[in-house]
């Protein structure tokens, strides 16, 4: 957890806002929204608030089952955690000095598809 060092005066507030409202896939329809089967609602019910991990036996990828009120304060503590991290790392001196310009510039030339090949 966050907490100043001595030679801080202030005190650090990370607010987090989620806006989920209206998140939906392209393409997305009330006919596939897949159900909740009963193994999975018992899980659920056992932890609410809490993400289920439901694993797809085809291709062992996991995926988090979370009730949609749920979402919100899920992701903002997951942001408010991450963020307290750094302000940890910044507190231990973990930090460098930066260039806007040279990662503008990186950034442009991963972008950049090059020129045009000739065919």
């Amino acid at each position: 957890m966050y907490a100043p060092n001595e030679s801080q005066s202030q005190t650090r507030t990370v607010q987090v806002t989620a806006p989920l409202a209206g998140l939906r896939a392209p393409g997305y329809s009330a006919a596939m929204v897949p159900r909740v089967s009963e193994e999975q609602r018992q899980a659920l019910q056992a932890n609410p608030g809490k993400p289920l991990r439901v694993e797809d036996d085809q291709t062992s990828r996991v995926y988090l089952l979370l009730s949609e009120e749920s979402m919100p304060t899920f992701w903002a503590d997951y942001l408010r955690r991450e963020v307290l991290k750094g302000l940890d790392a910044i507190d231990r001196g973990e930090v460098e000095d930066w260039d806007v310009q040279s990662i503008k510039a990186e950034g442009r030339r991963m972008l950049d598809p090059g020129p045009p090949s000739a065919s």
